[in-house]
């Protein structure tokens, strides 16, 4: 990386504000537990940021929300705000840091008033952390639900979610949820196999390594989309 810094998320995107790419980012993604940019960077890059009617959750702001008690915030937070040409917020995706090197993901449907709880290592202390978690975001967010407080809210943990086999995948099964979510579909159920998950770190690897020397994807003026030099193949049985 030669101490270069690269700055990937744009401001105006689904709240998802810059953040340098770091040494320790790359060797995470290569053969450990990701961290918060290795998720936002891969969301950002292959997610839906543009058009889809469930925004993601900046997993920086929501462990940060976490560990001042989940007060109000004085300003309403970005990814309640629909993007342009889409007509309104129906969900947010959650890229949760349940802490003890653990990932898990949370659908918040603004829509129906619940929440969904997506955990490849589940167990009751954890379904009940996140439980908890959820009731108390929609005591504050609550004008924000359909109804505005006059429902009730629901919380599910996903029993058919896939349950990881190894002690470090965790955060690239969230990566994937959070990209079907804002894609609006149901995240996968099949547990990834060892060859998946190679090929998503191998990728990811290459993603925030290269990428970044060679082109934007975030321009909005260009006209056709420039390629890197070291194009970036993403296995489409992943992502």
């Amino acid at each position: 990386m030669s101490g270069e810094k690269y700055y990937r998320m744009d401001q105006d995107r689904a709240g998802l504000e810059r953040l340098d790419i770091e040494p320790f980012d790359i060797e995470s993604i290569r053969s450990g537990w990701l961290t918060d940019t290795c998720i936002r960077e891969i969301v950002a890059r292959f997610g839906n940021l543009a058009s889809s009617r469930v925004n993601i959750v900046d997993p920086v702001w929501f462990g940060a929300w976490i560990q001042e008690n989940g007060h109000a915030p004085a300003i309403t937070p970005v990814f309640f705000k629909s993007r342009p040409g889409v007509r309104a917020v129906t969900g947010l995706a959650v890229p949760f840091n349940e802490g003890q090197n653990h990932w898990a993901a949370l659908y918040i449907d603004l829509e129906n008033c619940g929440a969904i709880y997506f955990n490849t290592m589940s167990d009751m202390e954890r379904d009940n952390y996140a439980r908890k978690l959820m009731f108390h975001f929609y005591d504050v967010f609550k004008e924000f639900f359909a109804g505005k407080g006059q429902k009730k809210f629901e919380f599910v943990v996903d029993d058919k979610c896939a349950k990881q086999g190894d002690g470090a995948s965790c955060g690239i099964y969230v990566t994937a949820a959070v990209i079907d979510l804002l894609a609006m579909a149901r995240p996968r159920t099949q547990r990834l196999t060892d060859e998946q998950i190679r090929i998503f770190r191998e990728n990811g690897v290459k993603w925030l390594s290269e990428a970044p020397k060679s082109f934007d994807f975030l321009m909005r003026e260009a006209t056709s989309k420039p390629k890197p030099k070291n194009e970036v193949h993403w296995d489409p049985s992943i992502l």
